[in-house]
């Protein structure tokens, strides 16, 4: 399962001075319905991969980002808590979390 998102430099408007960007997939956490819990398997950011992958802002610029999950449970019908972890400027470890995600089946 991928989880694809874009971000902006404007997303970190309270953190003062913003200049590199990590996303984390040892940090990073799904939860379905079930009771089943999966951590991330491999992150991108941009044209970077791997375990925590970086970057550096470019003011304005959207960037795009991805999480994968592997072995999702093929019967889960939604993620309770998808918790998606990444640092910025090398010391501070933050993260974006959604709850109640449906789950789509695309063909």
């Amino acid at each position: 399962m991928v989880f694809r998102f874009h971000y902006r430099r404007q997303l970190f408007r309270r953190i003062a001075f913003v200049r590199r960007f990590e996303l984390s997939r040892y940090s990073s956490k799904l939860f379905d319905e079930l009771g089943n819990g999966y951590k991330g398997s491999d992150a991108q950011v941009a044209n970077q991969t791997g375990g925590s992958p970086e970057i550096g802002f470019i003011s304005g610029v959207t960037t795009r980002a991805q999480m994968t999950f592997e072995n999702v449970e093929p019967n889960a019908a939604k993620i309770t808590l998808l918790d998606i972890g990444f640092e910025v400027d090398r010391d501070r470890n933050l993260s974006v979390k959604f709850r109640n995600v449906p789950l789509i089946v695309s063909k």
